[in-house]
């Protein structure tokens, strides 16, 4: 017999902390895991559908759009922080 709260934290979240590939150099303090953003534009987003991040962070939002399908208007006002999202956009282009 299990407590109802008994267990770990975990089990309430969907994907695991962003892992390198994920943080794709940045040093944004919340990088999300592709596959959870993924997950989540999927679910709210139609079948070429028009995604709109008002703050891109480190751009994990816009990466999953494009990997997808979506397109994307994205929002950032930290300079550093576009240069994350340009350096990830590059990256992902190349691939």
């Amino acid at each position: 017999d299990r407590a109802p709260d008994s267990g770990s934290a975990a089990r309430f979240f969907y994907s695991a902390k962003a892992n390198k590939k994920d943080r794709a150099g940045s040093n944004h303090p919340t990088v999300k895991p592709i596959s959870l953003m993924k997950w989540l534009t999927r679910l709210v987003t139609p079948p070429g559908g028009l995604i709109l991040e008002p703050f891109a962070g480190s751009g994990s939002t816009i990466q999953a759009s494009v990997e997808q399908g979506f397109d994307c208007m994205a929002i950032e006002q930290s300079a550093d922080y576009c240069v994350d999202i340009h350096n990830r956009m590059k990256a992902f282009a190349n691939v």
